[in-house]
Formats: structure tokens, C-alpha cells, sequence
């Protein structure tokens, strides 16, 4: 059937660490990649996510992050695991601008980008693209330079899942991360 034929495939194997402060969210999204094949190991924020990291040994495929989160947000948490795997996977989700945490990170750091709200099957469609990007290079040879793996910012369709607290909370939050002004404030 043709359009068997063209709906993606969205299955897939290996180790997520999901990091996500909004316990609705994490168990939302843990629940939907299990579901598609995925391992997924979940923490409430960079410093569980460390915890979570040391208890799994290091052995995780992907980690999809949350920017701003409370206690380390997304950027220091990829410092910090880019220290002992610099060639760990991250996805950074966000309702706030990609650029605005870009230039907090090192230079030449690579990680894919999922803007918020996003679906479930954006996000599987995410981590099964990375992953395979991740195995593609390794088979491959490295590719040069930093900045963004191949992923495509997803369109944002908005659902109203988030309540608007996407756009007003999200950006309030990670501009007084990142030490940003928002335009009127």
C-alpha cells in the first residue's frame, strides 16, 4: 500500500536520557519513545540527569534536554557531559529562540535543536534522525565544524497543549537564564 509506503517508520532501539523539569511533559514524552522501541532513562534536570548518567555507566545513544531547567539548564549540562563523552548526542528542546543559547556554548559543539510545542512524533522522528546521523558519521568518518546536526527545525504547530505558557513562561525563563533582555521588559 502506497500510503503505508510513505509514512515514516518511527520505530527505533537505543538509550534516551530525557531531561525535562515538567513532570507532565517528561513522563508524556518517556512514555510515547518507550513505546516506539526506545530505552529511556528520565531526570528533572541537569543535576539528575549527571546522577542518572553515572548510575547508567555513561552508556546512553541521545539525550534530549530541556534549555531551562532549575538547578544546571541544558547548556552547562552538555559542558558537563561533553567532559567525559565528547561525542555524546544531545537534542536541546525549547520554546525560546535557538540562537539565544547558542552562543552560550562552546564553540564548535554540535547538537540538534526541536522547538517547542512539538508532537510526539516530531520528537520520535528527532531522535531517530540524530541517532542515525550519530551512526552515519561513525561509519562514515567525522564531520567537520560545530553548530547543528542535520535536524531541521521542526514546524510548530500550535496545538495549545502548553496553555501559551510555551511562548510566555518559557522565554521569561530562559532570558533570565541566559541573561537576556526580552524585548519590553
Amino acid at each position: 500500500n502506497l500510503a503505508q509506503a510513505a509514512q515514516a517508520d518511527l520505530t527505533g532501539r537505543g538509550t534516551v536520557l530525557l531531561v525535562e523539569d515538567e513532570e507532565g511533559l517528561r513522563a508524556l514524552n518517556a512514555r510515547g519513545l518507550s513505546s516506539r522501541g526506545y530505552t529511556v532513562l528520565t531526570a528533572g534536570n541537569g543535576v539528575e540527569a549527571l546522577e542518572e548518567l553515572e548510575r547508567n555507566e555513561g552508556k546512553v545513544d541521545i539525550v534530549v534536554s530541556d534549555v531551562v531547567m532549575p538547578e544546571m539548564d541544558g547548556p552547562t549540562l552538555l559542558k558537563e557531559m561533553r567532559k567525559t563523552n565528547p561525542d555524546l548526542k544531545i537534542i536541546f528542546v525549547s520554546g525560546y529562540a535557538e540562537d539565544a543559547f547558542e552562543k552560550n556554548l562552546p564553540e564548535g559543539q554540535q547538537f540538534a535543536f526541536l522547538a517547542k510545542p512539538f508532537t510526539l512524533k516530531q520528537l520520535v522522528a528527532a531522535v531517530k534522525e540524530t541517532i542515525a546521523e550519530a551512526v552515519g558519521a561513525q561509519a562514515g568518518g567525522r564531520r567537520g565544524g560545530g553548530g547543528r546536526l542535520g535536524l531541521e527545525r521542526a514546524a510548530c504547530p500550535s496545538t495549545g497543549a502548553c496553555a501559551g505558557r510555551c511562548t510566555a513562561n518559557t522565554m521569561a525563563a530562559a532570558s533570565e537564564a541566559l541573561g537576556l533582555a526580552l524585548p519590553g521588559s
